[in-house]
């Protein structure tokens, strides 16, 4: 029975041995007699063996003293001796009767040990086996009422995530605009006012959510104490009603779960809200647009020096690269013309680069055109700002940075050359290398042969 169930339960097992091994082991003992004692009489082996000798002896006896009384026919005897041959034979019968009651109580004894083993079998293991499949199937009802509460939990701390995410992100908008932390944007006083109180707003929500993560962390904590119980059961006796409290305390963790949960939906409403009110009020201040699009100019001069280096960098390594391969053609086109039209070849595979160049330069020539264009723009609208709606406002904003992304396309688009011509540069010095391994192995064979 042990087999039918794979968990550790100590419960079971003491329940196991108490209704069934140990009744058992007495029947046991009442057949063969306690290992342990030298006194078994009262054992079924002992008595059938107690049987069996007392009946030889009666036999014997009996055959001794049927031949006596033959002997008498023959020859008679005394009346003492007659006498005693009646006194043998009803001790014979004495014996005989004692032998009948010793097989009556062998078979009370196993009488009592045949009901007692039926108990076992009929009442006793299917008792236990009922008593603990019950059990189990609590246990796994417990199982999956656990998972789902770590899904509940999970649920919860995914949805926190999401709030300090979107809240960190209203802030991170914030801290962007403050004038305390961007001199350059100074805006308005009462605009760097409507920030900070924005910002305190966004804290507050903030505070909420750090209250919430520790309501998450105190229901794991109470989930882990309750189901304690379960992971000692093979170190003590848990019945079906621990269980069961077990079971009832992690359905109300999983009612206090849904309920924190919908307690973020007020605090998600806030954050939405404040989002939209922030960004509305940005786009109301467009003297703070004017110098956010100020800002950025200095990071377009410096971008467009950047790719303007970078442009020249990679000009210098394609002429690397094609003046080695132009000396190779010279230096080892008369004498191998397979080679020469492979490095041919390779110079022509890098005038796509040259026109990529070219195509790079006219586009940063536009960007710092355009970036000229802008400054006189902003310049044009801080000191006119009255004659400008804020929509041109936003388009010129809009504007400074779509020529950032330019910018970025630009310095992406030379970052690839740039692998590009290493790469190029490496294959050609290897096989330029290999070649000139291949001519000196051949002077040395012709020096031999000469």
């Amino acid at each position: 029975m042990k087999g039918s169930f794979k968990n550790k339960d100590l419960e079971r097992e003491n329940f196991i041995k108490k209704n069934v091994t140990k009744p058992i082991a007495e029947c046991e003992k009442d057949i063969y007699g306690d290992k342990l004692s030298t006194d078994e009489d009262d054992t079924m082996v002992a008595i059938k063996k107690k049987v069996i000798q007392d009946i030889n002896t009666v036999v014997n006896r009996f055959n001794e003293n049927n031949k006596n009384i033959k002997e008498v026919n023959k020859n008679p005897k005394s009346d003492k001796e007659m006498k005693q041959l009646v006194q043998n034979n009803k001790e014979i019968q004495e014996e005989c009767d004692a032998i009948d009651k010793k097989i009556g109580e062998g078979k009370d004894l196993a009488e009592v040990i045949d009901e007692a083993l039926d108990k076992i079998m009929k009442t006793k293991i299917p008792d236990s086996q009922d008593k603990f499949d019950d059990k189990n199937k609590l246990l796994g009802k417990c199982d999956e009422l656990y998972d789902d509460c770590e899904s509940g939990l999970t649920k919860y701390e995914n949805k926190i995530n999401e709030q300090e995410k979107a809240v960190q992100g209203v802030i991170d908008r914030l801290d962007a605009v403050s004038p305390e932390n961007n001199p350059g944007l100074a805006g308005t006083a009462p605009m760097a006012k409507m920030i900070d109180d924005k910002a305190n707003e966004a804290k507050q929500l903030k505070y909420k959510l750090i209250g919430h993560r520790q309501k998450l962390d105190d229901l794991r904590d109470k989930l882990y104490d309750t189901v304690q119980p379960i992971n000692e059961l093979p170190t003590r006796e848990v019945d079906s009603d621990e269980i069961i409290d077990v079971m009832r305390e992690i359905e109300k963790i999983m009612g206090d779960c849904d309920e924190k949960i919908d307690q973020l939906k007020p605090i998600a409403d806030d954050i939405e809200k404040l989002a939209k009110a922030i960004e509305q009020m940005l786009d109301s201040d467009t003297e703070r647009k004017l110098y956010q699009a100020q800002s950025l100019l200095p990071k377009l001069e410096a971008k467009n020096a950047m790719i303007e280096q970078g442009l020249k960098d990679q000009r210098k390594q394609l002429k690397k690269y094609q003046d080695m391969d132009k000396d190779a053609i010279e230096k080892f086109g008369p004498t191998d013309p397979a080679l020469k039209k492979q490095l041919q070849k390779l110079l022509q595979d890098s005038e796509p680069i040259e026109e990529e160049l070219d195509d790079i330069d006219k586009k940063l020539n536009k960007l710092k055109k355009n970036t000229d264009n802008l400054n006189n723009d902003i310049n044009d609208m801080l000191n006119n700002i009255d004659k400008y709606n804020p929509a041109s406002i936003v388009e010129v904003l809009d504007g400074a940075n779509d020529q950032i992304k330019v910018g970025n396309g630009l310095s992406n688009r030379l970052g690839d050359i740039d692998m590009e011509l290493e790469e190029k540069i490496y294959d050609l010095e290897e096989l330029l290398a290999a070649q000139d391994d291949a001519d000196d192995l051949r002077r040395k064979v012709q020096a031999l042969a000469d």
